[in-house]
């Protein structure tokens, strides 16, 4: 049966998959819905991550971008997930 969105089977650290289990919970959803939601709003960051990668700049000048691109990332996913709990906690 296709499917447009096949299945990736991962291996994770039991405490890693706690967590995310905790957070599924605390939003009303799926394991896998929660790691894939949180995987496709990674995907730009990682797109940014895999061009810094890709370029030719110095070892020091790719350090540079990468933690700018990590504060960037995590500035975006905390405002991602308390959008997502607040949008949550109003439905209910």
């Amino acid at each position: 049966m296709a499917t447009t969105h096949p299945r990736t089977a991962i291996t994770l650290p039991e405490d890693v998959k706690r967590t995310y289990a905790r957070a599924a919970g605390l939003m009303g959803t799926s394991l896998s819905k929660a790691m894939a939601n949180v995987l496709t709003e990674a995907k730009p960051a990682l797109d940014s991550l895999c061009d810094v990668l890709e370029s030719q700049d110095s070892p020091s000048a790719s350090l540079v971008k990468l933690a700018a691109l990590s504060r960037e990332m995590n500035n975006e996913n905390q405002t991602d997930i308390f959008d997502k709990l607040a949008k949550e906690k109003g439905r209910k």
